[in-house]
């Protein structure tokens, strides 16, 4: 009986791993600067984001595969809540601000504050949720894919 040859077994997950968060980093601050500027979201910005998360996992894991895949989304559906939640709590605070009173917004706020923020966004902005989504996918695409 044939068997199919052992699936490659990924040779630096470290380095895809810390290739793929600097990305996220790299990514999340140029998205929420844009959108901070221009007032604005691009779903073509949710593409790159995660675009990018991807290609540089597998560019740190020196071959794509199934895992780098799920180190490329993982890192992405991390990387956007955590945008979002800047995104988010720069408009929180612009609005405070603007109607003439202010509520500290913390910049790290503690786990319970960083949900409410993120599901406030969600909540008014429903596209928020849509980018999110074709962030996470162009990661798996990307980090499913040799470059």
């Amino acid at each position: 009986m044939i068997s199919a040859p052992p699936a490659p077994v990924m040779r630096r997950p470290d380095r895809a791993i810390g290739f793929g968060l600097v990305a996220a980093l790299v990514a999340g601050v140029l998205w929420y600067g844009i959108v901070v500027v221009t007032d604005r979201q691009f779903v073509y910005l949710a593409i790159g984001f995660g675009g990018l998360i991807g290609f540089a996992v597998v560019l740190g894991a020196g071959r794509a595969g199934v895992s780098t895949a799920v180190i490329s989304i993982v890192i992405s559906a991390i990387g956007i809540v955590a945008s979002y939640y800047f995104i988010n709590r720069h408009v929180i605070v612009e609005e405070l601000t603007r109607q003439g009173g202010y509520e500290p917004v913390p910049l790290f706020g503690s786990f319970e504050q960083v949900k409410e923020i993120v599901r406030l966004g969600y909540r008014e902005e429903p596209s928020q949720i849509l980018f999110s989504i074709v962030a996470v996918v162009a990661a798996g695409v990307m980090g499913s894919r040799n470059h």
